[in-house]
């Protein structure tokens, strides 16, 4: 199903929507909510260090994780080359990238991968189901001088967002996982 978040700490304010028909209803209610924190909790754009927009995708998959998400993105890589040794067997695989967007490194991408596998599960071939989680971050900072316009910057966010996700993440990365996982089913 679908549904809707929200949560306030002492120094943040998150929200979210779990399974939007489209990207374009999450967007409306992170704007939403962006906008009413200046009136209702005071929020002014002094007060904004960064803004988060995060993807996430949950692909659910019954045993080695690791190895899977090993063996679907290195393949034939230097990096493979270590875990190709006769008899090896990948226990964690968790990459995470960050990258700097701009030059100043006011926008950054984060690509973040969690198997929720352990050691016992591999050894005694015992998975537990836990998806493999793929979290797409764009985080976006305040730059020195310059007023923090937050639905500003959530919108110019969705759209760098939503053009890295079509060119780059589902086609490199979520798809070749869950090709790897259909074609272990």
């Amino acid at each position: 199903g679908t549904y809707l978040w929200m949560e306030l700490s002492e120094k943040r304010l998150s929200s979210g929507m779990f399974n939007p028909a489209q990207a374009e209803d999450a967007y409306q209610q992170h704007a939403w909510i962006l906008d009413r924190s200046r009136y209702f909790l005071g929020v002014s754009h002094l007060d904004v260090e960064s803004l988060d927009l995060v993807y996430g995708f949950n692909l659910d998959y019954l045993g080695n994780r690791d190895a899977l998400v090993h063996d679907s993105l290195l393949e034939g890589s230097l990096l493979a080359s270590l875990a190709d040794q006769s008899g090896a067997i990948v226990l964690n695989f968790e990459p995470i990238l960050i990258i700097a967007l701009e030059d100043d490194c006011s926008m950054q991408a984060r690509i973040a991968i969690e198997t929720h596998n352990n050691v016992y599960q591999v050894r005694n071939d015992d998975y537990e189901e836990d998806p493999i989680s793929i979290y797409f971050t764009l985080r976006a900072h305040r730059k020195p001088g310059e007023k923090f316009d937050p639905i500003q910057s959530l919108r110019r966010q969705a759209r760098v967002g939503e053009d890295l996700l079509t060119r780059i993440v589902i086609p490199r990365i979520v798809r070749p996982i869950a090709l790897a996982i259909a074609a272990d089913q």
